[in-house]
């Protein structure tokens, strides 16, 4: 296992441990919907994070697309906790502001289930396995649909 994924998995672990303590602090004390919260976040945050790993292992362009999307899907329900642990953090206030965002992360994440390549990529026309810094193969996606043959872009940096 590389120093890529290992430092993934590590930060897995740190995410679910932060959760759980503040899932069962939530637990202890129902009215403390900030720790609730905040564990959805980190939960997410671990959840996307694997993801990540599963787009970097992906070895055909189906299963890095289940993968990227299922990631953002997760990063967009952490923002989106986020938004409603600073709305209770900050003593509630800004309520249309908290839908307002919750609304808009919400439909970016719609969006991205429902869009064939996912809300950054026009087309995933093929997958490039590229070797990083650390060592770790890793698959980035070709957007060919611009009539060029270069790299739109490399989804995992």
């Amino acid at each position: 296992m590389s120093f890529l994924i290992s430092s993934y998995f590590i930060v897995i672990g740190i995410c679910t441990a932060v959760g759980l303590i503040h899932l069962f602090v939530f637990l202890s004390a129902t009215e403390r919907k900030t720790d609730l919260l905040f564990a959805a976040t980190v939960f997410s945050m671990a959840a996307a994070s694997y993801f990540e790993i599963k787009t970097y292992l992906s070895p055909s362009i189906d299963t890095y697309l289940k993968a990227f999307k299922a990631g953002i899907t997760f990063q967009g329900a952490a923002w989106i906790a986020f938004t409603w642990f600073v709305y209770f953090f900050t003593g509630k206030t800004r309520r249309p502001m908290a839908w307002l965002t919750s609304a808009l992360f919400g439909m970016a994440v719609l969006i991205n289930i429902l869009s064939p390549s996912g809300i950054i990529f026009s087309k995933v026309a093929s997958l490039e396995r590229i070797v990083s810094f650390f060592g770790t193969p890793t698959s980035g996606g070709r957007d060919f649909s611009k009539g060029s043959d270069r790299v739109e872009a490399l989804v995992e940096y």
